[in-house]
C-alpha cells in the first residue's frame, strides 16, 4: 500500500494559493501520491506541485520497501554506498616540513 504524509508545509502552500487553486493543488498531490496521476495545473500551481513532487515520490517509494520498489522499477534491487577506498581525512605528512 502506498502511503505519504500530507505535511504541514503542503497545507501552507495550498492555503497560500487561495481556495480554488489551493484545492486544485491539494487534489493534485493526493492523486499523484496515491494513483501516480500527473496533474494538469495552472503555471503557478504547477510550480508549487513541482516543489512537492520529489518529497511525495520519496514518501511513496519509501513506503513500498526494498523488494516492492525493485518490482515496481522492473529490476533487481541494488544497493548503493559503501567505500571507494583511499584515505579521507586523517593526518599525513604534507611534505612542507611543518
Amino acid at each position: 500500500m502506498n502511503n505519504f504524509n500530507f505535511n504541514r508545509d503542503f497545507y501552507e502552500g495550498c492555503r497560500a494559493l487561495g481556495d480554488r487553486e489551493g484545492m486544485a493543488l491539494a487534489w493534485a498531490m493526493l492523486r499523484y501520491g496515491y494513483e501516480g496521476i500527473e496533474p494538469k495545473l495552472k503555471p503557478t500551481t504547477m510550480a508549487a506541485f513541482t516543489f512537492a513532487r520529489g518529497r511525495i515520490d520519496a514518501m511513496v517509494n519509501g513506503s513500498l520497501g526494498g523488494q516492492a520498489r525493485a518490482a515496481k522499477a522492473g529490476g533487481i534491487a541494488t544497493t548503493q554506498g559503501g567505500s571507494q577506498g583511499g584515505v579521507q581525512g586523517g593526518s599525513r605528512p604534507s611534505g612542507r616540513g611543518g
